[in-house]
């Protein structure tokens, strides 16, 4: 599957080089856009978030219908005119300007550029016709608003853990984190286990992954290092 909105953060491309989860339940305890379990296409997820427009979001998209998603406007000047429930609201916010962590109600400068493409770079037809054609496999997929350590018992799941970032995790709503309390939280946790970092985290023994192109700033030149534990 593709991702069904942008976030900051996502782990979209970095997912493949995780690995597939070794079980057929992936947990995410810090949803976002659930990136792990979307490129892998799990067929059952468990989604933990504080964020409601996070959790509204997925809660909308596991019940909604195929022919409700085609159906959505395209044009508007503000989300907040448009006859939809609030759910779509903030799903079409997080299209209209990308990598942000809370859903926008007007088209930024990135959007208008990129308005009229054919492709999914921003919300229009082929964006809609994308997550119509993935919602049969998240039918099973669960949802739930709160703290990430609500589901610790599931020992036959991939629990994919990517919270804020220790050091660069500010931008974050909900980024007040006890990182010693998460640290040994996933170190007594069964299954397979994978928890994401960037460079200067010091809450687990992390190893070097990958280095990614970074996503702040106008050109988005920079190299943000990607760690992993264990």
């Amino acid at each position: 599957m593709k991702p069904f909105f942008s976030y900051l953060g996502s782990k979209w491309q970095m997912a493949k080089f995780y690995g597939a989860p070794e079980h057929e339940t992936v947990i995410e305890p810090f949803a976002g856009s659930a990136a792990y379990s979307v490129r892998w296409e799990a067929p059952w997820a468990k989604l933990i978030d504080k964020n409601p427009r996070i959790v509204g979001i997925w809660e909308y998209l596991i019940n909604v219908k195929e022919e409700e998603i085609n159906d959505l406007p395209l044009m508007f000047d503000s989300v907040d005119d448009l006859a939809i429930p609030q759910e779509a609201k903030w799903l079409i916010g997080f299209w209209i300007n990308k990598g942000n962590t809370e859903p926008c109600k007007t088209k930024g400068a990135w959007a208008r550029q990129y308005e009229n493409s054919s492709d999914c770079k921003v919300w229009g037809s082929a964006v809609r016709q994308r997550i119509s054609s993935q919602l049969h496999k998240i039918r099973n997929w669960e949802i739930y608003e709160g703290e990430y350590d609500q589901l610790r018992d599931d020992d036959r799941a991939t629990w994919f853990i990517d919270p804020p970032y220790q050091v660069k995790g500010r931008n974050y709503t909900f980024n007040k984190i006890d990182y010693e309390a998460l640290g040994a939280f996933c170190r007594e946790l069964d299954g397979q286990v994978i928890v994401c970092e960037n460079e200067g985290a010091t809450w687990l023994p992390f190893r070097h992954a990958k280095d990614q192109r970074g996503t702040f700033g106008k050109n988005r030149t920079g190299l943000s290092v990607e760690v992993v534990w264990p």
